[in-house]
């Protein structure tokens, strides 16, 4: 196989913290390349960076020098999410959920609608990539939830209601 089977490649990736003013190395100068269907299990002692190494291949952390790339594209860490799981390490559950939230509302109030506004602009069909069953659920799930987020408070009924709506798409999802 050659390097364009590879879906992640790690080049020279070093991750440096510091703590208590000492510099503690947990990933040092790593190539790797995972090849699109490979399986790979990391092992290794308490501390010697097996988290650290996940963190970078999910774009969650940022190498302190060295690239990585997943499906030839440089990954870059988002620092909303970079503060996020600094703060759950440092035990801040509630600053870590904050900073979760307003990462999931800024995607949603922002660039979808930004999107669907270059795309009409530029004349292009938005493709969601749901089925006609699963864009149906989609909207009466959008639907129920302003209702129940605008009514001011919620009961027993309404969630029932949602519960049945779930019920509906986990049966949808075994029906193939």
């Amino acid at each position: 196989m050659d390097s364009s089977d590879d879906i992640y490649q790690l080049a020279g990736v070093s991750k440096t913290y510091r703590k208590s003013g000492r510099e503690i190395l947990a990933v040092r100068e790593l190539d790797l390349d995972i090849r699109a269907g490979e399986w790979l299990a990391v092992q290794g002692k308490t501390g010697h960076g097996k988290t650290t190494l996940l963190q970078l291949l999910g774009g969650l952390d940022r190498p302190t020098q060295g690239r990585v790339t997943f499906a030839g594209q440089d990954l870059v860490a988002a620092p909303e999410s970079i503060g996020a799981v600094k703060a759950a390490l440092d035990n801040q559950m509630q600053r870590a959920v904050n900073i979760f939230l307003g990462s999931v509302l800024a995607t949603i109030g922002l660039t979808i609608p930004s999107v669907l506004v270059i795309n009409h602009l530029i004349d292009r069909p938005v493709v969601l990539g749901v089925e006609h069953t699963d864009l149906a659920l989609l909207i009466l799930t959008l639907a129920l939830s302003m209702i129940t987020f605008t009514s001011g408070r919620t009961n027993m009924l309404q969630g029932v209601v949602h519960l049945l709506l779930f019920a509906a798409y986990i049966l949808l999802i075994f029906q193939a």
